[in-house]
């Protein structure tokens, strides 16, 4: 079975009044990508992440309401593949209000794998 990894490390700056911050990345591999009965033979995993909080551009420890990340994959030709990561920080309610200087930061490394056109499973 012939495999392709690739990395990638994702920043994302995320405002506490939006839904998501969102990237998009196309990944390429050397040869064609091998094709099921679900398409191409391509996913993604969260290798790390990291979730900071800022004020005035300082890191602080804080409290946080909730996170979360999340991955789509998507093929877009042969070799090719297209990742998006969406990141949501949510602070609690009264320091989002109170604090228009507070900011987020996430920092996701993403692990793609495809299988290689020419390899068996």
């Amino acid at each position: 079975m012939a495999l392709a990894f690739r990395t990638r490390e994702f920043q994302l700056r995320i405002n506490p009044s939006a839904d998501e911050a969102k990237d998009t990345y196309d990944f390429e591999f050397p040869s064609d990508l091998r094709e099921d009965s679900n398409g191409y033979v391509v996913d993604a995993a969260i290798q790390s992440y990291k979730f900071e909080n800022f004020i005035n551009g300082s890191t602080e420890d804080w409290e946080i309401g909730g996170e979360s990340v999340t991955l789509e994959v998507k093929n877009k030709a042969r070799r090719k593949a297209t990742v998006t990561v969406r990141a949501n920080m949510r602070p609690q309610e009264a320091v989002a209000r109170t604090n228009p200087a507070f900011q987020f930061r996430a920092t996701v490394t993403v692990l793609v794998i495809a299988d290689l056109k020419g390899s068996t499973s």
